[in-house]
């Protein structure tokens, strides 16, 4: 391998870095903004399986061959799920 293959095997490591890194962080920002906007309290149950859940979800549709059917089916159990947990009710001290 000479050289000048070295310095494309990584060329785009760092827009890869980058975009993994809005896509993981987007959906907590957004669910954290949609709960404050509707003055919710005490949403961090759906915030850590929210988020946990989309980084699965995104990386599965991201990384495997889904069609179109399959992420809107994705997103309908993303969506459901997230908003049952937005009925769950933290006890308050």
């Amino acid at each position: 391998m000479s050289a000048d293959h070295g310095d494309v095997m990584f060329a785009g490591s760092a827009q890869l870095m980058l975009a993994v890194l809005a896509g993981v962080t987007a959906m907590p920002v957004l669910l954290w903004t949609g709960m404050r906007a509707l003055r919710e309290q005490g949403n961090h149950l759906l915030l850590t399986v929210g988020s946990g859940l989309w980084f699965v979800i995104g990386g599965h549709v991201v990384e495997t061959n889904v069609s179109t059917v399959g992420t809107e089916v994705f997103l309908v159990l993303f969506a459901l799920v997230c908003g049952l947990l937005s009925l769950v009710r933290v006890p308050k001290r």
